[in-house]
């Protein structure tokens, strides 16, 4: 697992790394050996360490003082209920507990980045976004089957493994209240992330979560933070501002992000049906390509012949066009040509004729291919037949009049005849 802020690369196992009051233990609760740091947040920091019991490589989050609120009793019942869930989208949690004034977490070791450093290089194309928040959703979904809340959801929890997306610090909340705000107003947490009813001190539930997720998916569709700034501003927007979705966004998209994002958390789709709404959005269910090709989950495309049937007509029109437009050159016959088929809309064949009928070119005529031409409306043609063995040549002067032929009388007063000089 890795995390926000500095790396210490140079720690040892036998080291000690100084927390926000005092010393972390080269050794916590006499199992992990904890090593080096590899970030730190505003209410935790995380070591590399190695599980004694199983030689395994683990990431231990430590919080810092003043975070512990639950009693060992309860503490246990929570970090059993958390050891239960398992899904190929969660960071597997290992244990939690409190060793020398130090809560901490114990996570599987995953290598990459976290969603928020993978979104500084800027924002996802929207067939990403779609993707991503499938299978973070679906992830939601198991969790919530299991009566666990995250109450943490934000891109720093949120791991880019190979994989695929993975939600970090389930059960943080839980064990700590990480989304507390200090007097000053400023976040501690996720402060950033809250849902309206978190903002109102109300009990977070699932709801919570997928207003968290609608919050990430929009940030990785513009790249910036839909409320920025200290918590207290954060509060007070969120509650009189829905946020903001791009009017250019694709339709399905937005229209879950903006039900996603609801005030009324009893307005907004479970996880379970924010996953088969962003599945539904077959339009935008293309091959992940690019930075979101780390995710190593090949997903077939449902429409693939759907889409070559809307793409279709468009062909024959343009390839229509350029026979249309080919100009007739000496030598050739003139064919008829077959009046064109009737071309439906690329929407209504890609949904009701996902096999049109072939296409057939223009019936060719004689040993030289077909040619066809598009005079202007004001023009007409004229098809000159020559003998058989002879081109047409429909610019030939008409044959002279053979000699001793009389000539047409001419009238009188139109002036003197051609070809003589005037008297």
């Amino acid at each position: 697992m890795t995390g926000t802020g500095d790396s210490d690369a140079g720690t040892t196992a036998r080291r000690f790394a100084l927390g926000r009051h005092g010393p972390v233990p080269p050794v916590l609760a006499g199992r992990y050996e904890v090593g080096e740091r590899i970030g730190e947040g505003a209410t935790a920091c995380v070591h590399r360490a190695e599980d004694r019991e199983t030689g395994a490589a683990v990431a231990v989050k430590l919080f810092h003082a003043g975070a512990v609120e639950l009693g060992r009793n309860r503490r246990d019942q929570e970090i059993a209920a958390l050891r239960a869930v398992r899904h190929p989208g969660l960071v597997g949690f290992v244990d939690a507990g409190v060793d020398e004034g130090y809560a901490y977490l114990v996570m599987d070791c995953v290598h990459g980045p976290n969603l928020s450093e993978w979104l500084r290089s800027g924002p996802l194309p929207a067939d990403q976004v779609v993707e991503l928040g499938a299978q973070l959703a679906e992830a939601l979904a198991h969790v919530h089957a299991h009566e666990v809340t995250h109450r943490d959801l934000k891109p720093a929890n949120i791991l880019m493994s190979g994989e695929g997306p993975r939600i970090a610090d389930f059960g943080v909340a839980r064990i700590v209240d990480a989304t507390r705000v200090t007097d000053t107003g400023a976040v501690v947490g996720t402060a950033a992330y809250l849902s309206p009813e978190q903002v109102l001190g109300e009990h977070p539930g699932p709801a919570s979560d997928v207003y968290a997720l609608g919050l990430v998916l929009l940030e990785c569709l513009t790249g910036v933070r839909e409320y920025p700034g200290t918590a207290a501003e954060t509060a007070v927007v969120r509650l009189h501002r829905a946020p903001r979705v791009p009017s250019d966004a694709p339709e399905p998209l937005a229209r879950t992000l903006r039900a996603m994002t609801m005030r009324n958390p009893e307005e907004r789709p479970s996880a379970a049906a924010v996953a088969r709404a962003l599945r539904g959005t077959e339009t935008l269910r293309l091959p992940l390509k690019t930075r979101l090709a780390v995710f190593g989950r090949h997903h077939r495309v449902s429409r693939r012949r759907a889409v070559l049937a809307a793409g279709l007509p468009v062909a024959l029109v343009a390839a229509g066009t350029l026979l249309l437009t080919a100009p007739l050159r000496p030598g050739t016959e003139s064919a008829p040509v077959p009046g064109p088929a009737p071309v439906s809309p690329p929407s209504s064949a890609a949904a009701d004729s996902p096999d049109p009928a072939p296409w057939h070119p223009p019936v060719r005529s004689g040993r030289g291919p077909a040619h066809t031409t598009a005079p202007p409306p004001s023009t007409t043609t004229r098809t000159v037949t020559a003998p058989p063995g002879k081109a047409n040549r429909p610019d030939r002067k008409p044959p002279k009049k053979p000699p001793g032929h009389p000539k047409k009388p001419r009238a009188p007063g139109n002036g003197p005849p051609r070809g003589r000089p005037p008297h």
